[in-house]
């Protein structure tokens, strides 16, 4: 027997914020090369996540030029094999120097996690996948809990240029599903979620955020699991309001084929790549 499709809580935001743009990705298969921000992101996850994984067993870190390498190769591999996706002031730039710099960056914000972060936190379950199964319904949801550790607590790695407001990380739905997923996995709710992000700058800083979840959060996250379920079933994929920040040709691959695109707005976009506005 087969086994049941399931959204998980990237796709399940991406339903949300735009249903053309899950459509185009998950309905029909099309795959858009992640922007340098992204791949710089993951690299850094990589090399968290290789520290991590053996330090539940050994109690150590790793020596910081081994998770620094780890890092940089996992962005240099990343780059080559998905490709990246360049805003216009990156295109003019010249992809070169772009990804010179977006490797460099990734390098300061693995030595920066290997120095303040790591040390802090006794690994006990790494990458734990867990899926939660909502009865009577054609998906499952899946989670991927990062990192819990010896104090139950709950870590999330994250990079970004600017540092997000508390209100994103007591809204997250990847943070919701994590504390459920530990909570299905040790019987028992995290005493704490704890967000470490790094924020990539010239000189990059960590700055953790702290918050919660509680059973009306889960219901709340399953109820929005279970509309969006049936909206796929029924083939209802409605597109992001044009007013979204997101709605646009830096943020969005998909928009330049996207119906609900006004085409004047498409050709003025497609002008303005080829230098002629």
């Amino acid at each position: 027997m087969a086994e049941k499709p399931y959204l998980s809580p990237t796709s399940l935001s991406m339903f949300t914020d735009c249903g053309l743009r899950y459509f185009f990705r998950y309905v029909e298969g099309r795959k858009v090369p992640p922007g340098v921000a992204m791949v710089k992101g993951s690299a850094v996850h990589k090399g968290a996540e290789l520290n991590f994984k053996q330090k539940k067993h050994t109690r150590k870190d790793l020596p910081r030029r081994q998770i620094v390498d780890a890092s940089a190769a996992d962005f240099e591999k990343r780059a080559q094999l998905e490709g990246v996706s360049l805003s216009d002031d990156e295109a003019a730039k010249g992809k070169k120097a772009v990804m010179g710099e977006a490797l460099d960056s990734t390098v300061r914000m693995a030595e920066l996690y290997a120095d303040d972060v790591a040390p802090c936190y006794q690994p006990v379950l790494v990458e734990e996948k867990q899926r939660i199964t909502v009865p009577e319904s054609t998906h499952d949801l899946l989670a991927v809990l990062d990192l819990a550790d010896d104090k139950d607590r709950i870590l999330e790695i994250k990079t970004g240029a600017k540092k997000k407001p508390q209100a994103a990380w007591d809204a997250s739905l990847q943070l919701t599903t994590q504390s459920m997923t530990f909570q299905a996995t040790t019987g028992r709710p995290p005493k704490e979620i704890i967000v470490e992000q790094i924020v990539d700058k010239a000189t990059p800083e960590v700055v953790r955020f702290n918050t919660t979840r509680t059973a009306q959060d889960y219901r709340a996250l399953i109820d929005r699991y279970t509309r969006v379920v049936e909206a796929i079933n029924k083939g209802v994929f409605i597109p992001a309001a044009p007013e979204w920040w997101g709605c646009s040709p830096r943020f969005c691959g998909y928009w330049t084929i996207c119906p609900a695109v006004n085409s004047e707005r498409k050709a003025a976009a497609e002008l303005k790549d080829a230098g002629r506005l």
